[in-house]
């Protein structure tokens, strides 16, 4: 009886699992459906479905104090609400990407509207840039009448489009940087701010292998005097073996260093005679400075934020350049990075 009754126990906790593995694939299905619902311009449908990422992890104490006195579109006046940057797309418990910052703090402004005291969870790499820009920082423990996770605010809200009138540029770069950082820049070049690699978090799909970007580039320095400058921090010790010692790349001394994370950057953007940013949170804070001089190089299967037509709704001053799927199964940028060699050719 007993071993009946642990058998019984067990054939309970597997079945429990199995269903709970299959509740936790439906809701990541509703996730990537809404994912493609976005990419195609469907944002009220597309920001519904997507709040079922809140469902996947919610079981653990933690996951379930993030569900508590979430604001559901009530009076905000004179209340203080706290956006979360829990709550990503992928349904981790993990705090979004810096890229999902710079992308969704628009609607902050929103609440603010609405008569709300806002206080943000940022990045501590982010609290510079967010801070000056004019965002409150939330401390820990911060008090608040209502909660709501960053990528839920244009859901909340009823966004039906990103509704850019009198947005852009909604992140700006800091004038003592800009002109510090001034002086070290080559006059006697075209110079172009560049990056390949994104971090290990996926899609994976976006990063160009260096040495092919290295082929490329090294042919569009020499025919255009171009000097590229480094965006996206230190380079890997394979990297560093793989560039030539006369390839034109300048990484700036201290660059987003010492608390001025993205600070620097923001001053390149602007600076720059052009950017070439593969999708990162760069290419993000980019779009959020309203840049009208930086290329976006994608891969086939991109990222639903730049959408599928010429333009992004949500960065539409950027300029995307796209990687056909024949490129995409062999991994092959090469079209496109002469593509915008040639482009800043024109525009030089």
């Amino acid at each position: 009886m007993c071993i009946f009754l642990r058998f019984t126990i067990l054939c309970i906790c597997i079945f429990s699992m199995a269903e709970g593995t299959m509740e936790v694939k439906k809701l990541m299905n509703k996730v990537k459906e809404a994912e493609l619902l976005l990419k195609h311009g469907a944002y009220t449908q597309g920001f519904s479905l997507l709040e079922n990422r809140l469902l996947i992890h919610n079981d653990m104490p933690h996951d379930k104090l993030l569900m508590r006195d979430i604001w559901q579109n009530e009076d905000l006046t004179n209340k203080k609400v706290l956006v979360r940057l829990r709550g990503g797309i992928s349904g981790e418990r993990k705090a979004i990407g810096i890229g999902d910052v710079f992308l969704f703090i628009r609607f902050v402004n929103k609440l603010r509207e609405r008569g709300a005291q806002v206080v943000i969870e940022v990045h501590r790499s982010l609290e510079k840039i967010i801070k000056r820009n004019g965002y409150q920082i939330a401390h820990e423990n911060e008090s608040y009448d209502y909660q709501v996770p960053l990528i839920s605010l244009p859901y909340i809200i009823g966004t039906k489009s990103p509704d850019l009138s009198n947005v852009l540029p909604y992140i700006c770069y800091d004038e003592i940087i800009k002109k510090q950082r001034a002086k070290e820049l080559n006059p006697k070049t075209t110079n172009v701010g560049i990056s390949w690699r994104a971090s290990n978090l996926p899609p994976l799909n976006r990063n160009i292998p260096f040495n092919q970007f290295l082929d490329v580039l090294a042919k569009i320095a020499k025919e255009k005097n171009i000097t590229y400058y480094n965006m996206q921090g230190d380079l890997t010790q394979e990297e560093l073996e793989q560039l030539p010692e006369d390839f034109p790349l300048v990484t700036l001394e201290g660059f987003d260093k010492n608390n001025n994370a993205f600070e620097d950057s923001a001053a390149l953007i602007d600076l720059l005679d052009f950017c070439m940013f593969i999708d990162s949170s760069v290419l993000s804070l980019a779009g959020a400075m309203g840049s009208r001089k930086t290329f976006a190089i994608l891969p086939a299967d991109n990222d639903w934020r730049w959408g599928i037509r010429e333009n992004s709704d949500w960065f539409p001053t950027l300029m995307l350049i796209r990687q056909r799927e024949d490129e995409a199964k062999k991994n092959d940028w090469s079209r496109l990075l002469l593509e915008v060699g040639e482009k800043i050719a024109k525009k030089s």
